[in-house]
């Protein structure tokens, strides 16, 4: 399967590099990615009075987020356009065992139209304003322990979106989407827009900066502030937010924490809760990024903390930190090879003054080709 998967990529990168022409007045672009590491993963946790009790010690071949999709747009005069996109990602990398799932999981998957003068609305499932306001200070982005939603709320895709985006005026741009919660019943969400995402942002040559509202996106809203600064070949990241429930009842969707073993946290600590969903009602984190390009190195690093209240009686906050290495070398414009190593630390008191401590950690070597 592995072996079938990527020959597929590869005999569509040669066939789609450039643009498949329609007809005079719209196009098709097929492209796509694939980005596979080989990982070593080091898991354990410790509790107050015990020794540390190992999780997982093990090796893994990833592939991470890599896609396949087309794209188009369609000439409608008077300055606008039809477009659409269909992006899909492909996971060569069945586990062990086969378990015969499907290689194919909807990305980013839209139509709509777009004018030059007002902007563009599209409908159908996408990444939310809040999740691209990180531009791509996230270094790590999509890879095992090394991604920021291992720790921060707010990295979303979601389904029954109608967006609209803004045209770039002098630097300046805003996207707002909306979702209705297509509920049924007496208290369902109902509403054309339950859940709300929106983004203001500035960007300059060297410079950029956003804002981010989400309101009731996975139950949570979040506020984020998020900015990047190029210093010619040094770069630098930064992000705060904060996020909370919806409303009393709701806690926030803190589906990155803990990782991959989310669910089975509730079991390894003996019943204390946390890894169980729903534990918490209200964040604040932050991110910090560099990176220094040597030629066709490029060296970053990055450092995520976030602070989680959980909604038990006299528990202390959980701490969630993560820390992250690694160096990129370009080997052309489409493909790189990279290495990287990532710890993350979660930190739970009890209010039995019982404290948990969960310690995740990789080292990975990785390609990347695009076309």
């Amino acid at each position: 399967m592995k072996k079938l998967a990527f020959a597929f990529l590869g005999t569509v990168a040669v066939a789609g590099v450039t643009s498949t022409s329609v007809n005079a007045a719209g196009s098709v672009d097929v492209y796509g990615k694939v980005n596979a590491t080989f990982n070593n993963y080091d898991d354990d946790y410790s509790m107050t009075g015990a020794g540390s009790t190992n999780i997982q010690d093990t090796w893994k071949v990833e592939s991470n987020a890599s896609r396949l999709g087309f794209k188009g747009k369609y000439d409608l005069g008077e300055r606008t356009m039809a477009v659409f996109k269909l992006e899909y990602e492909v996971d060569p990398t069945q586990d062990a065992a086969g378990d015969g799932g499907s290689d194919f999981k909807q990305r980013n998957t839209y139509a709509g139209i777009s004018n030059k003068d007002w902007g563009t609305v599209i409908a159908g499932r996408h990444d939310t304003p809040m999740k691209s306001a990180q531009g791509k200070i996230d270094l790590f982005n999509d890879l095992p322990y090394g991604d920021i939603k291992y720790v921060l709320v707010g990295e979303e895709r979601i389904n029954n979106i109608v967006m609209y985006s803004t045209p770039e005026m002098g630097g300046f741009s805003a996207n707002v989407m909306f979702a209705p919660g297509e509920g049924t019943g007496k208290n369902a969400d109902d509403g054309i827009a339950d859940h709300m995402s929106v983004s203001v942002g500035y960007e300059a040559e060297d410079f950029w900066v956003t804002l981010a509202q989400d309101s009731d996106v996975k139950n949570s809203d979040v506020t984020r502030v998020a900015a990047g600064v190029d210093i010619g070949d040094f770069g630098l990241g930064f992000l705060v937010q904060r996020a909370e429930g919806h409303d009393n009842t709701d806690m926030l969707n803190d589906k990155g924490l803990l990782g991959p073993n989310h669910a089975a946290m509730a079991v390894v600590n003996g019943g204390l809760g946390i890894g169980a969903a729903d534990d918490f009602d209200e964040s604040r984190g932050a991110m910090v990024s560099a990176s220094y390009k040597i030629g066709d190195v490029k060296l970053k690093a990055q450092y995520t903390k976030a602070d989680y209240q959980p909604t038990t009686a006299g528990w202390s906050d959980t701490e969630a930190k993560m820390m992250s290495f690694g160096a990129d070398y370009k080997l052309t414009k489409q493909a790189k090879l990279f290495a990287y190593v990532s710890q993350i630390d979660y930190d739970v008191t009890t209010g039995a003054a019982t404290s948990v401590d969960y310690d995740y950690s990789t080292a990975a070597v990785g390609w990347e080709f695009k076309f």
